[in-house]
């Protein structure tokens, strides 16, 4: 009898045991702890946030009087909604086309509009081209179509950064801090003060902080990231308003230049700027007592990016001719 309550006493034991280590296994797993798969989520997201994918042309030598289609899906690989994106074949060496935009808007014969695509998600788009009979072609000849795929698109980035009251401390307790730079094919970073600049061997290290009440200049600079490989960049722009800097415990200072309109709370860029860009502002950091606070900057910055590409076909008149003989032999 003893034996079997303990042989009981055991099991219940182990089950207890199997249930505890089921639960942490699934509380660890959803907290993102655990990789079974060797990558994190963010693994999935590029820079690259609008890529084309499945590319298929039907008939790369199509004969006089057919058609041929050229379709492939775009895929957002970023880590937000993306706007508005627009496929647009504005070069179709005056052929007659047609398209289809599969969960998007037909803005004519010729191009797409997609809306609201959400993170990892695909839209498809299709375009037939109709070719001219033979009668209106000089035997073989080449085309090469080009279009634009552009979508909007934005970006952020946070620093903060320690101000000290030099009259009671000679050097910050904190550390001048940059955020990660958000998913994207142009990104923001900064040139902050430099409270110290100190050599080891060969290496300058450069430690930043402010100065309560002396003036100190911030820069941002924007960049291109994106990879060439999805086509030809074209130079993106970033329209007066669109990027904005929100601040935290700091103001502008007014007596010297600004890139940025507005003193406090969120400023915005004064006019349109072509990537790669730096803008500067002075900043004041005032009216606190203590010997040391942190002050912040979060910028925001909307864009339309555009990829150029292309593709070449030929029309084969000498495929004709070989077709309608060997029908009539």
């Amino acid at each position: 009898m003893k034996k079997i309550v303990s042989q009981n006493m055991n099991s219940q034991k182990l089950s207890s045991q199997i249930v505890l280590l089921s639960l942490i296994f699934i509380l660890v797993f959803f907290s993102g702890c655990i990789n079974l798969f060797g990558s994190t989520t963010t693994s999935y997201y590029k820079n690259d946030v609008i890529t084309v994918e499945d590319y298929v042309v039907t008939e790369t030598s199509p004969i006089p009087g057919s058609s041929t289609t050229i379709k492939f899906t775009l895929r957002n690989n970023g880590d937000r909604v993306v706007p508005k994106a627009v496929v647009n074949f504005f070069d179709t060496k005056g052929f007659q086309t047609d398209v289809e935009c599969k969960n998007g808007n037909k803005l004519n014969d010729r191009a797409c509009e997609y809306t609201n695509i959400p993170s990892l998600d695909d839209r498809n788009f299709a375009i037939t081209f109709k070719i001219p009979e033979l009668k209106e072609l000089r035997g073989s000849m080449s085309f090469n179509f080009n279009y634009m795929i552009s979508y909007d698109y934005q970006g952020s980035r946070r620093i903060t950064i320690p101000i000290i009251d030099d009259e009671k401390i000679k050097q910050p307790l904190t550390k001048f801090q940059t955020g990660q730079p958000s998913i994207g094919p142009i990104t923001a970073d900064f040139d902050p003060p430099v409270g110290r600049t100190t050599k080891s061997g060969n290496q300058v290290v450069k430690e930043y902080w402010g100065v309560k009440d002396s003036p100190f200049e911030i820069k941002v600079n924007f960049k291109q990231v994106g990879s060439t490989a999805v086509g030809t960049v074209t130079p993106t722009n970033i329209t007066a308003g669109k990027a904005s800097l929100k601040l935290t415990g700091m103001t502008v200072d007014p007596e010297r230049t600004c890139d940025f309109s507005g003193t406090s709370g969120t400023i915005s860029s004064k006019s349109d700027v072509t990537v790669p860009v730096s803008l500067v502002c002075y900043f004041l950091a005032s009216g606190f007592t203590g010997q040391e606070k942190t002050v912040a900057i979060d910028a925001l910055f909307s864009y339309t990016y555009s990829i150029q590409r292309s593709e070449t076909i030929t029309i084969s008149t000498e495929r004709l001719a070989n077709s309608q003989t060997s029908q009539t032999g």
